[in-house]
Formats: structure tokens, C-alpha cells, sequence
């Protein structure tokens, strides 16, 4: 594995004579939904050197790559472990964190809301005893990474530990699905069964998180949804179709054309197709039935509003991407303009960094 590195570093410091040329093919393909390309004629415009983190999947699980691209070259400057993101010139790690709280083995004869279907309440937690047994339940933090043994971390997700209450059964999920600059795209999910419900409580939700403004927010607006749904119906109809087929309605029979119009966005987000450029992953979901609960099914457009490519990737990733096809990308950040005398700074906090992994393992 440390011999396959090297050598990635060596090619990726050689000058890569189609990057240009890829690089340009990229952008032309993203923005001709709604952008129109520059005149044939005009010169061309020497870009300035860009400094930048993506992370990926891989068979060495989630990895994260500091490098810079400037003309046609590549230069990869550093990798740590985990999905790591570029704010403010500062460098931050995706955290999981877990939590222990207590759940009923059993519902005892008093539980608060036993006879009801009320939703529970911090003032209903049972109290200790026999009748409880432990759970995990998950939240997540974004890490900060500096030269110093200091410890900053920034609240994504507070573990749910309220939601234990009154309950004999809980779990919940959170995942990263993808980043973009300062925004964290995020899918949570969780299962529970109260004390006098008849039937358990799912739930899952789509939410974004500002890690420049440490807050909830909306990374597309309303408009940029909308187009997004209405591209999704109108250029992926086949495989909308396809995946309402395996679904029926109460009556047992498949679901088909007639729901289309049903379907609503639940989830969008940045992503790259197979040759580095941006897409979308759309998520689209109808409540299908009480019985079966809700359904979804998710599609990539290569098109998309053209406001949208403020979301891009940084140049270089695409030819990262030729060099490391195993790789799959979720997430990219970069420095500004104005942050580039950050750069020496990064260098050391991954090259201490990754002497603080290793001695942890």
C-alpha cells in the first residue's frame, strides 16, 4: 500500500498534458443546462494555483487529500484518515460522536403515555432501576485540526438522548453524505417504539449544516429545488418509473406513471459523475402507505440550474479522480484567494496530524 502512495505522488507531480483539456471539457458539459460558453476567440485565461482538500470512499476506507493545482499540474501535499473539509483557512474532521442512554426493558404499568399515542417527553425518562438496559445513540461533531494538542470541536448533531424517553427500543443514524465549501450534506434516520404505541416511529430527514456559520442551513434555495424536481421528472422518467414499479398501493397493485406528479424532493446534493464533473444526487419520496411507509428513489442529473456551479469541485480534482479511479469523491473544499498564506500551516497540521493517527493505532 505504501509503495502504490509513492507512487501516485511521483505521477501526479508529473505535468499531466490533458488536464487542461479535461478540466475544460468538464465545465463546458456542466453549465450547458443554462450557461452559455465563452466566444471561441477570446484568450485564454491563465488560472492562479489553487489549494484544496477533497475526500473519498475507498479500499482504505475514508480518506481525505490536501493538494494543489496550477497549469497543468498536480501536487499531491498531504492525506489523513477521515472526510476533512477546508473553513476559513482552517482545517476541520468529521467526528461521530456516541452517547449512552437507557431505555426500558419492559413497559412498566405507569409508564407516562402507556394508555396514549403522545408523542414522549424529556419528564417522562423512567427512572433507574432493573427494568432499563443501555443504548447507543449517535450525534457528530466537526474536529478541529491544528499544530497544538488543543481540542476544538464544533456541534453538527447532539446525540438524541431525549428521545430514550418512554421508549423500549431506539436507534438512529447519522451520515455525511457529501460537502461543498463550507456546507455538510447529511442524511439522518431513526426507529423507535414508545409505551403505548401500536406501531413504531421512523423517521429520517435531509439537512444541511453550515460549518462557516456553525448552523442549520439551506446550501440550494427554493427555486434551484424546484428546478432540480422538475429536470428529475423530465429527464429521468425511465428510472423513475422503474423504481415506483417495485412498489405497490394499499390495494397490492404497482405504483406507475400516475404517482409521478406525486413525488416530492426530499434530498439533493452535490456529487461527481465518472469523469470528475458536478452532479446532483436527487432524492425523490412519496408516503406510499400507512402499512408500507414511505418510499424513495434516488437519481443523478448532469444538469442542473446554473447557479448551482458555485458548488463545483476544485480544478485538479478530475485529474486526481483519472489517477485514483477506485476513489469515489464526496466532498471538496479550497482555500481562497485570500487564505493562501495558510498554506504552509495545513502542510504541518496534516504531516502532525498523521504522527498523532499512527501513534493512536
Amino acid at each position: 500500500m505504501v509503495t502504490k502512495h509513492v507512487a501516485l505522488r511521483r505521477s501526479l507531480r508529473r505535468r499531466v498534458p490533458t488536464a487542461v483539456a479535461l478540466l475544460a471539457g468538464s465545465l463546458a458539459q456542466a453549465c450547458s443546462h443554462a450557461a452559455p460558453s465563452a466566444p471561441r476567440s477570446a484568450p485564454s485565461k491563465v488560472e492562479p494555483a489553487q489549494y484544496a482538500i477533497a475526500w473519498a470512499d475507498g479500499p482504505r476506507g475514508v480518506r481525505s487529500f490536501w493538494f494543489d493545482f496550477s497549469g497543468e499540474q498536480l501536487h499531491l501535499r498531504g492525506e489523513l484518515d477521515g472526510a476533512l473539509f477546508l473553513v476559513n483557512g482552517a482545517v476541520y474532521r468529521w467526528k461521530e460522536r456516541k452517547e449512552v442512554g437507557q431505555v426500558w426493558k419492559e413497559c412498566p404499568p405507569d409508564a407516562p403515555f402507556a394508555a396514549t399515542n403522545d408523542e414522549p417527553s424529556a419528564d417522562s425518562a423512567p427512572d433507574a432501576g432493573d427494568n432499563l438496559r443501555d443504548t447507543t445513540v449517535s450525534g457528530a461533531d466537526a474536529v478541529l485540526l491544528d499544530t497544538s494538542a488543543k481540542t476544538e470541536r464544533v456541534e453538527i448533531s447532539q446525540p438524541p438522548l431525549d428521545a430514550l424517553a418512554n421508549a423500549t427500543e431506539f436507534s438512529n443514524t447519522i451520515e455525511l453524505q457529501a460537502s461543498a465549501g463550507p456546507y455538510l450534506f447529511m442524511h439522518f434516520s431513526s426507529d423507535a417504539m414508545y409505551c403505548g404505541s401500536v406501531h413504531g416511529s421512523p423517521s429520517f430527514s435531509y439537512d444541511t449544516f453550515d460549518l462557516a456559520n456553525r448552523n442549520q442551513a439551506d446550501a440550494l434555495t427554493k427555486p434551484e429545488l424546484d428546478a432540480l424536481r422538475a429536470l428529475a421528472l423530465q429527464t429521468e422518467r425511465v428510472p423513475l418509473l422503474a423504481c415506483l414499479a417495485e412498489n405497490h398501493d394499499e390495494s397490492g397493485a404497482p405504483l406507475g406513471a400516475a404517482q409521478l406528479p406525486e413525488l416530492e424532493l426530499w434530498g439533493a446534493y452535490p456529487v461527481l459523475n465518472g469523469t470528475g464533473q458536478l452532479a446532483f444526487q436527487i432524492v425523490l419520496g412519496r408516503m406510499n402507505s400507512w402499512v408500507a411507509g414511505p418510499m424513495s428513489c434516488t437519481v443523478k442529473l448532469d444538469r442542473y440550474p446554473a447557479s448551482l456551479f458555485r458548488l463545483a469541485p476544485p480544478r485538479g480534482l478530475a485529474v486526481l479522480l483519472a489517477h485514483e479511479p477506485e476513489l469515489a469523491f464526496r466532498g471538496w473544499s479550497a482555500l481562497a484567494a485570500s487564505e493562501l498564506g495558510r498554506v504552509a500551516v495545513i502542510d504541518r497540521i496534516f504531516a502532525e496530524q498523521a504522527k498523532r493517527d499512527s501513534a493512536d493505532e
